[in-house]
């Protein structure tokens, strides 16, 4: 009766779009939980998550390799982008200034 929640939650070599979707979201969600824990005065933060993404790997949960490099482009595209807004408010110091 419950086959298909064991199917989706267990971990699989060969995962389908719909485990590797529900893998994505173990990862952020029990990451984000536990980066708002604080022990004594310190938190993990938004590391948390890649932490949880490294024991759900360790325990055997894969990702379908199109979700994967989907996943790593969009990831490096926000990246960039957020670095292009960043650099608009950022100001450097001269640079001719230090030049021989």
């Amino acid at each position: 009766m419950l086959d298909w929640f064991y199917k989706l939650f267990s971990p699989n070599s060969n995962p389908d779009i719909t485990q590797s979707i529900i893998v994505l979201m173990m990862a952020i969600s029990i990451g984000f939980f536990a980066g708002r824990l604080k022990f004594k005065s310190v938190t993990l933060g938004v590391a948390a998550v890649m932490f949880a993404g490294l024991v759900l790997g360790h325990y055997g949960y894969r990702i379908e390799e199109h979700i994967l490099v989907f996943a790593r482009d969009f990831g490096l595209i926000l990246f960039a982008r957020l670095l292009k807004s960043r650099q608009s408010t950022i100001s450097f110091p001269d640079v001719d200034a230090f030049s021989p």
